[in-house]
């Protein structure tokens, strides 16, 4: 088995730091299903663990009149239970629903969905035909990524190795669609 270091941030700048200054393979974790099955498959090698759930916001929902921001690490049965979001973004919350089963939808999270860029992740369609972008922030600053760009292959997304997705934000569809 391998030892692995775990560490829960409670601020953005703390998990940029620990990113950033380790020498040892890191991964994030946002909802922790398929990265805790790739640990025990040793199919990742990582030997770090930073864990979002204690930053504040990433795991919100927010929805307004200019749309919709999601903290990464928001769980799929939260979002699935938001009928204000599901009237506005009805085929994003029906994704989040197609995860797994309730058990699942309960840690899943649409950001690590997103991020293990999984051929089979039900949410990554519906952010693209939402025209979702990815906030990702990093040691060298922030910057934004719509989700057709975000995932660049099987399993493989655009972040460096220092940054973080700190949240997708989706535009207010309108009152014509």
């Amino acid at each position: 088995m391998v030892a692995v270091t775990y560490h829960a941030p409670t601020s953005l700048d703390e998990a940029v730091a620990l990113l950033s200054s380790s020498e040892l393979p890191a991964k994030v974790l946002a909802g922790g299903t398929d990265l805790i099955i790739q640990m025990q498959k040793l199919v990742t090698e990582q030997r770090l663990i930073v864990d979002l759930k204690k930053i504040d916001g990433m795991q919100s929902a927010t929805l307004s009149d200019e749309g919709l921001t999601l903290g990464p690490s928001l769980c799929c049965a939260k979002l699935t239970r938001r009928d204000d979001i599901k009237d506005v973004f009805p085929g994003l919350v029906e994704a989040a629903y197609l995860i797994g089963s309730s058990q699942v939808q309960g840690r899943a999270s649409v950001g690590g969905n997103l991020c293990n860029a999984s051929p089979a992740a039900d949410t990554i369609p519906a952010l693209i035909a939402n025209r979702a972008v990815c906030q990702i922030v990093g040691k060298a600053g922030e910057r934004s990524v719509p989700v057709e760009s975000f995932v660049v292959g099987v399993g493989k997304n655009c972040l460096e190795p220092d940054e973080i997705l700190k949240a997708i934000v989706i535009p207010h569809p309108g009152k014509e669609t």
